[in-house]
């Protein structure tokens, strides 16, 4: 009977105060874990009211499949657009949701339609730059700041051609 209790509790979303703090903490972690590889790392701090550091808006497109990918890069296309038939509004910065989808963009352009280049992409200039934006807690980045650190990485990579 002690498991129909417990399922129905369950079902209710009642908490189990029976789980240990280790169990609970180590479903957390998991989750965080998981959160990270999927690239959704910024919506791991959303939930749960925190400010999302500039390393998880790359962690999305480090981590994401190219389908993603497109449609993240398909709302800098639709912004250009749209500043293209309204030439005389001004544009007073990049949103993070910018930033992400032009660094988006720069990796399609960059893999083609392989998405065997886009992931090595990824792994090789992406991650890297994950990385190092974790290791400053201090220094703030502003999303103009991330896509031209974002293009540095990028450039780097084999298959880019130098800018003329």
């Amino acid at each position: 009977m002690m498991w129909k209790w417990r399922r129905h509790r369950e079902a209710q979303g009642i908490r189990d105060q029976s789980l240990s703090r280790e169990t609970r903490s180590g479903t957390r972690l998991a989750r965080e874990v998981e959160a990270f590889l999927s690239g959704l790392s910024g919506e791991w701090f959303i939930a749960r009211g925190r400010d999302v550091p500039a390393w998880a808006y790359v962690n999305q497109i480090a981590h994401s499949e190219p389908d993603l990918l497109w449609q993240l890069a398909a709302w800098q296309r639709a912004r250009e657009a749209r500043l293209t038939t309204q030439p005389d509004r001004r544009v007073d910065g990049l949103s993070w949701r910018g930033a992400v989808a032009v660094l988006a963009s720069e990796i399609l352009e960059l893999g083609g339609s392989d998405p065997g280049s886009i992931r090595q992409i990824q792994l090789d200039r992406l991650q890297p730059l994950e990385s190092a934006l974790m290791a400053q807690t201090t220094r703030l980045v502003s999303p103009e700041q991330l896509v031209a650190r974002g293009r540095a990485y990028l450039r780097d990579h084999p298959s880019c051609e130098p800018p003329p």
